[in-house]
């Protein structure tokens, strides 16, 4: 599953669907508008196999990385 943070332009998101890429956004399709950072990581582990994408730097850290 492809999951966007909510700082992903809606017209970023309308042109995957329009690929036929699925995606859900944080706020929209997940979780709820406006969602901690700190929330973000138990719903991503709640998800089958995710694929995040966001424009916040303090993610892309290999620690928050799930074994699995």
């Amino acid at each position: 599953m492809n999951l966007l943070d909510e700082n992903i332009i809606e017209s970023q998101r309308q042109a995957l669907r329009g690929r036929r890429i699925a995606v859900r956004q944080i706020g929209v399709d997940a979780g709820y508008k406006g969602m901690s950072d700190h929330d973000v990581l138990p719903l991503l582990h709640g998800l089958s196999r995710p694929t995040f994408f966001t424009r916040d730097d303090h993610f892309y850290d290999r620690r928050l990385c799930h074994r699995g």
